[in-house]
């Protein structure tokens, strides 16, 4: 039974993440292996002694003068370095994987979390380090090409989930990669429902800002009015059609305020009260999605599970990944069952390879 450590963003607060994590975990214990996991970003929740008020106002003034002095970088870097040397110092892994999820790009430290799980490894251990279900953003810093490019050249296998990232990898860093699809797709076959559907439409607004961020050309593009509109109209057209209209975010922290505000505007506008689903877990997740008809949404995610749940779904287009989904499984002719079988496939090939 080999031991894995599995790397990835998968933590809780954005179930997309998680449904990466989950399936993916689920998958390689399937194929008899024994899983550790750990957050790409190093996060860990800690536990703080209370502090008086005067305290917590020193330190924030103290932060506030680091935070102008010392790169964001190198603040993450200094706080999560000591997350990384414990993972290095257990070395009891036989494979180390970095996946899936969006882990190639300029945001954050995300370039820089990336050099460092790898050269560690690679450098200290000599471990087998493999790419798995990723993707790759098409723009990044000076910086961040050079992470990455060095980062990519040190793992043993690269496995990316469209073929956009397959491209951006050999252009931009020179590196080769093979296809998996994203992990995600197999998550029906964890949570399982009747095919009893209710002629409801599910809606997934991003915020504007994250839309703005996600865009290849951030001054291509609806202005936040439009940006609404946009999905008042989504909303009134199924609503007319006498579709039972309910909001949810799989990012509560990054979507919620734009989807209440929505909320409050068809209520306001068009005296249409929208239910927000209380969605905190996976699993309540796959739930409502399975019992939809429809799924429109601005997150991928989203739009994977409503594919697999057989959901008619209407993407919105916040990214390219967004875009090459709809190319290739709403308007192509691809497989659920096919997709399925092949990341099963490839995840057994990963695991059982000396």
């Amino acid at each position: 039974m080999k031991r894995l450590l599995l790397i990835n963003a998968g933590r809780a607060g954005n179930l997309g993440d998680e449904a990466i994590r989950y399936t993916l975990q689920r998958l390689l214990e399937d194929a008899d292996c024994t899983v550790h996991w750990a957050s790409f970003l190093g996060w860990e929740k800690a536990k703080r002694a209370p502090v008086r008020r005067r305290k917590q106002l020193s330190e924030s003034w103290f932060k506030s003068l680091v935070r102008k002095l010392v790169p964001a970088e190198l603040r993450w870097l200094l706080r999560r370095w000591p997350i990384f040397l414990r993972y290095l110092k257990a070395n009891r892994y036989d494979l180390i994987l970095i996946g899936g999820g969006q882990l190639i790009q300029s945001c954050s430290a995300l370039g820089l979390a990336m050099f460092i799980w790898i050269y560690l490894f690679k450098k200290f251990h000599k471990q087998k380090v493999i790419l798995i279900g990723v993707g790759a953003a098409e723009r990044y810093t000076a910086f961040d090409r050079l992470l990455y490019r060095k980062s990519l050249k040190l793992v043993d296998s690269i496995y990316v989930r469209d073929r956009a990232s397959l491209c951006v990898l050999k252009n931009i860093f020179g590196v080769s990669s093979k296809l998996i699809p994203d992990i995600a797709f197999y998550i029906s076959k964890i949570y399982k429902y009747p095919p009893h559907k209710e002629k409801r439409a599910l809606f997934c607004p991003t915020s504007y800002e994250f839309y703005k961020r996600m865009r290849d050309n951030p001054d291509i593009g609806p202005d936040k009015n439009e940006y609404l509109q946009y999905w008042q109209d989504q909303i009134l057209e199924y609503s007319y059609d006498d579709y039972q209209i309910k909001l949810f975010c799989t990012s509560k922290r990054q979507d919620l305020p734009f989807v209440e505000k929505l909320k409050q505007i068809l209520h306001d506008k068009h005296s249409i009260n929208v239910e927000i689903l209380d969605i905190n877990t996976l699993e309540e997740l796959t739930k409502e999605i399975a019992k939809s008809q429809v799924v429109v949404s601005g997150r991928i995610h989203g739009l994977i599970i409503g594919y697999c749940y057989g959901c008619k779904v209407v993407p919105y287009k916040t990214s390219e990944k967004i875009g090459a989904f709809e190319k290739e499984y709403v308007s192509g002719s691809t497989c659920l069952d096919e997709v399925q079988t092949l990341i099963v496939r490839t995840i057994k090939k990963i695991v059982t390879a000396p």
